[in-house]
């Protein structure tokens, strides 16, 4: 995504909120942003409602900055107590 919006030209502000795109418990996406969410073949129209709930986090950046799947499962899944007899 971050391609797609250096790649057109857009002045996108990289430390906006998602709340600063909800209003009245609504998604208010301005055009420009749903324009880079085209270019990506993002229908906005099907991205479900807001929560309004309390904020999760829904992915971590590894220690260079970037997106790693890993990282996002371990944020996610079910973390057990080991067993004294697992390896």
């Amino acid at each position: 995504m971050a391609d797609l919006i250096s790649n057109n030209g857009s002045s996108f502000d990289h430390l906006a909120r998602v709340s600063d795109i909800i209003s009245n418990g609504q998604w208010s996406i301005p055009s420009t942003i749903a324009d880079n969410f085209r270019l990506a073949n993002i229908n906005t129209s099907t991205i479900p409602p807001p929560s309004l709930g309390e904020d999760t986090r829904v992915c971590k950046p590894s220690l260079t900055g970037c997106y790693l799947v890993a990282n996002g499962v371990e944020i996610h899944r079910d973390k057990f107590l080991k067993i004294h007899w697992s390896k």
